[in-house]
């Protein structure tokens, strides 16, 4: 059980910094390299597919972070009982940011679905709102883990 436990975080913790991490890699280095070149179609369809990459690892990124979530707060509680009003609280705004990132990454995964051809992409969409939400939840993760 404790092996599970350990395996269970792990998994929890890099599907979230891979999310994360690959929503900041759009933000501060993708984005700001990509100016120079956002009128040139070729980069702009090559900038989409990427994008398209990205969103399918993203949905497993995310599926993952669900269930592990989910048990991640099942072994919390068996260890520390009942939940301190604070700890409830956290992990609610947690939960609350993660269900935002959800939506939107849905919408995006709208905006995907919905076209019928690669006309290439300007702006990654949802960028800054995805890069606020994740650190917000990093942030609850970091109180969470040091709340009694």
């Amino acid at each position: 059980m404790n092996a599970f436990k350990m395996v269970n975080f792990w998994i929890h913790l890099i599907s979230g910094f891979s999310y994360v991490g690959g929503i900041f890699f759009f933000l501060l280095y993708l984005s700001p390299a990509s100016k120079n070149y956002l009128n040139n179609e070729s980069f702009r369809i090559f900038l989409e597919g990427l994008h398209d990459r990205f969103q399918k690892l993203s949905g497993l990124f995310i599926t993952l972070l669900l269930i592990t979530g989910g048990l991640n707060i099942h072994f919390s509680h068996l260890t520390r009982g009942e939940f301190s009003k604070q700890y409830f609280v956290a992990l609610s705004f947690k939960i609350l940011f993660f269900s935002i990132m959800l939506t939107h990454y849905l919408l995006i995964l709208k905006l995907l679905l919905g076209k019928e051809k690669k006309t290439g992409l300007k702006e990654i969409p949802f960028k800054q709102t995805m890069a606020i939400l994740g650190l917000l939840i990093l942030f609850m993760a970091s109180l969470l883990k040091n709340l009694a």
